[in-house]
């Protein structure tokens, strides 16, 4: 029980002292940014707080089909699940926030 206080504690100062996002960045940042009772939105951050990568339900069927990646605040790649079954098929990458290639399986 000690350890479950402990953990408590530390967490309950973490959020107090505005570090929670840091703190749960290893699990990431779930929202429900359309308020259904669904996370359609997961962010991971790196250990300075940056946004490294951001999963997205774009169709809120309960299932991450957009992943974002991110370096030094710019999104450089988009992967997309496009046919809904649970597998990345289209790449975009990404440079000054224009994409300049696009990949697709069996293409």
């Amino acid at each position: 029980m000690k350890p479950f206080i402990s953990f408590l504690v530390l967490a309950i100062l973490t959020t107090a002292c505005g570090l929670g996002p840091a703190f749960a960045t290893e699990e990431g940042i779930r929202r429900d940014t359309n308020d259904d009772g669904k996370v359609d939105q997961i962010a991971y951050l790196d250990d300075g707080g940056n946004l490294v990568k951001l999963e997205v339900d774009s169709n809120a069927d309960g299932i991450m089909d957009r992943f974002q990646y991110y370096q030094d605040g710019e999104v450089v790649r988009v992967e997309r699940d496009t046919n809904g079954d649970k597998k990345v098929d289209t790449w975009d990458h990404l440079r000054d926030g224009k994409r300049v290639n696009r990949d697709r399986a069996g293409l």
